[in-house]
């Protein structure tokens, strides 16, 4: 009986091992994968910010040509005028990378947390392991007064 209790217990611990260890590999695969979609959405904030930019130095760049064709002087309500848009480009360019850093930030976060849940789980594994250990080893050494070998029951 003892070697199949010895035998269960290695086993139950081994699993809880095993469960925690796998917790931790989840809890750093998800991280990973966290991390990889913050830097997607860097590269894609970058891109789309390039593309505002640019769209806006374009209509700048035709606004000048505008004016100056025009014969209007660049002084005055013109001058005003196209540097209100490069303004308001700029504060585009800037909401964007505003915004992706936030959201990059939220996603390295929530990396981090599943990093740290599966880092837990793995603790409790094996804290599991042990509490199976120290249950089997209860089990074994429990003495058994109503088994008596060589005597009377009813002594």
């Amino acid at each position: 009986m003892a070697p199949l209790l010895i035998a269960t217990t290695g086993l139950q611990a081994m699993g809880s091992i095993m469960q925690g260890n796998a917790a931790a590999d989840a809890g750093a695969a998800q991280q990973a994968a966290y991390n990889q979609a913050a830097e997607n959405e860097r590269l894609a904030a970058g891109y789309e910010a390039t593309r505002v930019y640019d769209r806006g130095r374009r209509a700048q760049s035709a606004a000048l040509v505008q004016v100056a064709g025009s014969g209007v002087s660049l002084a005055g309500s013109p001058t005003e005028v196209l540097a209100d848009n490069a303004i308001q480009t700029q504060m585009d360019v800037d909401a964007i990378r505003f915004g992706s850093q936030i959201k990059q930030q939220n996603l390295r976060t929530q990396g981090d947390l599943a990093f740290m849940q599966g880092q837990q789980k793995q603790q409790a594994g094996y804290l599991g392991a042990i509490t199976n250990v120290a249950g089997g080893l209860t089990q074994l050494y429990t003495p058994r007064s109503s088994v008596r070998l060589g005597g009377s029951a009813f002594a």
